[in-house]
């Protein structure tokens, strides 16, 4: 295979998160007419000065088809990272790369969007509270088990403890009547970016008692997609 073929099909494995950034670079070392190549900072479309293709069109590299993020690929990142084989400032990385080459070329899947390009691009910021282990694992389990979008959506923003508390919190108060239906409007499309209309458990909040463990109740089953 040809150097530029290489490093088209490399790009296109790393965008789509089917490998790490590490695993890119070990294979590319593989290949003789590549060496030397070993800098694991640089980013995948750097390849092209470090092997020689200065030459060719950069735009080819930024519009390689299907190279973009997928579901499975994410997972593999996730779990990578979860292994300590991917550090928070490389996965972060690939995020913010996400957010540049989606311009003309989005993925169709919303909640792989959702995570890399609106989570991932900003998980090096305070992970202490918002990109833990055990947050990281309810993301893989979202994408893994996976649901309708809206739903997809909804546990992505529960998946942080203090979302999840805050959510049944406000819930047991707006059945209480301490907060009217418009101001629960307000709340939901603040927090899961979603109208009363889009979102997928109104039937459940309508018949909801107005009880702290009824509304804990109801927003486990949320983040179990159920």
């Amino acid at each position: 295979m040809e150097p530029k073929q290489i490093v088209i099909e490399s790009i296109k494995q790393y965008r789509q998160g089917v490998k790490t950034v590490h695993e890119l670079f070990q294979e590319l070392k593989s290949y003789d007419d590549l060496q030397p190549f070993s800098d694991t900072s640089a980013l995948p479309y750097e390849i092209m000065s470090k092997v020689g293709l200065g030459a060719y069109d950069c735009t080819e590299f930024f519009e390689i088809p299907d190279a973009v993020a997928t579901r499975s690929g994410l997972i593999h990142l996730l779990e990578e990272y979860l292994a300590d084989r991917l550090t928070i400032n490389e996965l972060n990385d690939w995020g913010e790369n996400h957010v540049a080459w989606e311009v003309g070329m989005q993925t169709e899947d919303e909640t792989v969007d959702l995570l890399a390009g609106n989570i991932i691009a900003q998980c090096d910021i305070e992970p202490e509270n918002s990109f833990t282990k055990d947050i990281v694992k309810q993301f893989i389990r979202i994408l893994q088990v996976g649901s309708n979008r809206l739903k997809e959506k909804v546990a992505i923003h529960l998946a942080y403890p203090d979302s999840f508390r805050s959510f049944y919190y406000y819930t047991t108060d707006f059945k209480l009547g301490k907060h009217n239906k418009q101001e629960y409007e307000k709340y939901i499309a603040d927090k899961f970016w979603l109208s009363l209309v889009e979102f997928p458990y109104w039937n459940e909040v309508d018949a909801c008692n107005p009880t702290h463990e009824a509304t804990k109740a109801l927003a486990s089953n949320m983040l179990l997609m159920k």
